[in-house]
């Protein structure tokens, strides 16, 4: 386990992408996988990251549901066949290639 905070006051200074980063395009890998939560700018970064070196990627998305069954819309987010998903009812976890972070 490696940590980074932007300060560097524990682990490596700067962003935990970078961190991924430079795992992913090490020698070291074996089978790698990603699976990520958070923000939609750093879902952003590691999607294309991962996308970046072919690596399979899940993201677990942190949208506002308001009524958690689907009907009100509040979670939904554009999916990149068309149209949306709803995250309280298809996901929350989807495969990285199926939705748009932006």
């Amino acid at each position: 386990m490696e940590l980074a905070t932007v300060d560097g006051t524990c682990g490596k200074m700067g962003f935990p992408t970078e961190l991924l980063e430079d795992y992913l395009k090490s020698e070291k890998k074996v089978k790698a996988i990603v699976y990520a939560c958070g923000p939609r700018m750093l879902l952003l970064k590691v999607k294309e990251i991962a996308a970046s070196c072919g690596i399979p990627t899940y993201l677990s998305l942190e949208e506002r549901m308001g009524c958690g069954i689907g009907a009100c819309l509040g979670c939904a987010v554009k999916s990149a066949k068309g149209g949306y998903k709803k995250v309280c009812r298809d996901g929350p976890v989807f495969e990285a290639g199926e939705v748009e972070i932006w």
